[in-house]
């Protein structure tokens, strides 16, 4: 994957992404980014896990029922071809940039939602650029800390709002809701 070389002398890796590398760096005139780099061979890994989803799904339904054609009536390959259909999505950066910026269109001024600035000038299929949150992962408290706790409970509040209006108002949900993308 090509990193920019002012990007690439300041990497500090920060978190394993599901098919990349998460890095922390400065971007000259602009200030903190996060970079998230796709793992090399990850098409290939993908590639290869569908294959085996797939016959695995194929052998599933094949086999024979006594009281019926098949012993599984639901179609697991279709399931499997949706499911990798999704993976693959996954696996181009531009498809998540945009992503983000429509998610932020849609939420980020009413809901209290941040999303990162995407720099589209630094993105590629393989890297993603984007500004750098500051914030603390919502599993990082002391249990004695009460203002900790009473913060981590607002931002709960709020992440319940956001998803019954993706669920109910709009349509368009983050699929991804885990405790890193909750700073």
């Amino acid at each position: 994957p090509y990193i920019p070389q002012e990007l690439l002398e300041r990497l500090e890796p920060v978190a394993a992404a599901s098919i990349g590398q998460c890095y922390k760096s400065t971007l000259p005139g602009y200030g903190l980014v996060a970079i998230k780099v796709k793992r090399p061979d990850v098409c290939d890994t993908v590639e290869s896990d569908r294959k085996l989803l797939r016959s695995l799904a194929q052998f599933v339904e094949s086999i024979p029922s006594f009281n019926r054609d098949r012993w599984m009536s639901t179609n697991l390959v279709d399931a499997v071809d949706e499911f990798m259909s999704r993976v693959e999505e996954e696996l181009d950066y531009f498809n998540e940039a945009d992503n983000m910026q429509k998610f932020g269109n849609l939420y980020g001024d009413s809901l209290d939602i941040v999303v990162p600035e995407v720099l589209l000038d630094y993105c590629t299929e393989n890297v993603l650029v984007m500004g750098w949150l500051e914030g603390t992962k919502l599993t990082d408290f002391q249990a004695d800390d009460a203002a900790m706790l009473a913060e981590n409970l607002e931002i709960l509040r709020a992440a319940s709002r956001a998803t019954l209006t993706q669920l109910f108002d709009v349509g368009v949900m983050h699929a991804d809701p885990h405790d890193g993308n909750l700073l």
